[in-house]
């Protein structure tokens, strides 16, 4: 199908094994392994239970402080953090191209990003995934490559204005939320002495519930969703097809793609300027920190008492601060592993979290693939049978696994099975899969 590999020539090639850099890997790993903390609500639960603590899962007041925990360090920050990443990949793809000399960078990124809607629409569907992210980086990734000569201060102004565009746009949504629920509470009260809705009543009482369902769906749809999801896989693939379809379209449009765009720009400006290799001073990281965390811990737990304050209510969440909230906490996350890189001490403990990095679509897509054993009808069937905090307890394990696994595997080949069909699809030619003894070599010294 493809041709062999070329020993030189004018053609785009992956990066070798000698030139990675850990720190970028390692975070890459951190990011990967911590959006299960979220994706896995959403995998063993009713979705609308991913944000809200209320829904399902809520047995004890340790449920309560998983929720509250995550929401504060989990939510949002880890895909912030990919997001980040993918978009410096674009900047380091176009600079090992020009190092190199070759002249198909521009195709070899529109190939990597077709392919990666493949992929992705796969993982989406054929794997019961409706929170898949790699369709939306892909269709966000394919306009990066015009901004790869940007200055860093431009870029991050860029990323800056595309998540402030959010804000107003989720403001009037969650405003919407709360008009339903308030439309709900006046109709209930106005019919509590007669009994019975008028016309107008009961069709305003249909539209409000309507617009509620999403955020609070009923215990009739919480029930419906949990025998569907234990159901066979066909049924399955019938229910994730159509929240797939709007998450991919509308969704798409409306938020999905600019809340990907903004951190990219943003993660291509920290790589020009070496941010994401762990190349600054310790101080400059330990501000880094300080300033991340100090914007966004306080405000997303003020978010979180608030919304807990008024009983989940719908619309009663700040949603329009999460694009704060979540960038600042994932640039205080950055700063962290970048100081665990730096210091000789905990160096040796980043090369699991640098392998899983470097596995990081395959462990992605691994993780959808055990859950959907154990969760779904396919497998074991355990959907919305967990406790919330129940749920970590696989998280772990998973973590456990994929940190043993990917150094092993990573001894006797070059890429995970997912990445090395990704890059011979994307470079039109097979790559080496196996290691040679002198590469093994290396990759056991890195």
């Amino acid at each position: 199908m493809f041709p062999p590999v070329p020993t030189a020539g004018g053609r785009g090639h992956p990066v070798a094994a000698g030139a990675r850099q850990l720190p970028i890997d390692a975070l890459r790993g951190v990011a990967v392994l911590g959006i299960l903390l979220m994706n896995i609500v959403g995998l063993g639960l009713p979705f609308a239970a991913y944000a809200d603590p209320s829904i399902l899962g809520n047995q004890s007041p340790l449920d309560y402080w998983v929720w509250a925990v995550n929401a504060v360090m989990s939510d949002g920050k880890f895909r912030a953090i990919l997001s980040m990443l993918f978009g410096a990949s674009v900047v380091m793809m176009a600079a090992r191209a020009a190092r190199a000399g070759a002249t198909d960078a521009a195709d070899v990124h529109l190939r990597r990003h077709l392919w990666l809607i493949v992929i992705g629409a796969v993982h989406a569907y054929l794997l019961l995934w409706p929170g898949e992210i790699l369709f939306t980086y892909a269709a966000a990734g394919v306009p990066l490559f015009a901004f790869r000569h940007v200055r860093p201060r431009v870029l991050i102004l860029l990323g800056t204005l595309v998540l402030a565009s959010q804000a107003p746009k989720m403001a009037f949504d969650n405003a919407e939320v709360a008009e339903a629920a308030h439309t709900l509470r006046r109709l209930e009260a106005e019919t509590a002495a007669i009994g019975a809705y008028t016309p107008a009543q009961d069709e305003a009482r249909t539209a409000a519930l309507n617009r509620l369902s999403e955020d609070k769906p009923s215990r009739a749809q919480i029930q419906a969703q949990i025998a569907t999801r234990r159901g066979p896989y066909l049924e399955n693939l019938a229910d994730v097809a159509g929240t797939n379809l709007y998450l991919e379209s509308m969704y798409l449009y409306k938020v999905g793609f600019w809340d990907a765009v903004g951190p990219m720009l943003i993660g291509m400006a920290l790589l020009k300027r070496e941010i994401l290799s762990a190349a600054r001073s310790t101080r400059f990281y330990l501000v880094m920190a300080g300033v991340g965390y100090g914007i966004g811990l306080p405000i997303n737990m003020w978010v979180v008492a608030d919304w807990t304050r008024h009983g989940f209510e719908s619309g009663a969440r700040w949603v329009s601060l999460d694009d704060l909230t979540r960038m600042a906490i994932a640039i205080g996350h950055i700063a962290v592993v970048m100081l665990l890189c730096k210091a000789v001490s905990t160096r040796p403990l980043m090369k699991p979290l640098a392998a899983v990095g470097r596995m990081a679509l395959t462990n992605y897509v691994m993780q959808t693939m055990i859950c959907v054993l154990i969760f779904s009808g396919v497998g074991l069937g355990w959907f919305g049978s967990l406790a919330r905090h129940q749920l970590y307890f696989i998280v772990a394990a998973i973590w456990l696994a994929q940190l043993i696994a990917s150094p092993l595997w990573l001894r006797a080949f070059r890429f995970g099975p997912l990445e090395w069909v990704w890059r011979s699809l994307t470079y039109k030619r097979w790559q080496t899969f196996r290691r040679v003894a002198e590469d093994a070599r290396t990759v056991a010294s890195a």
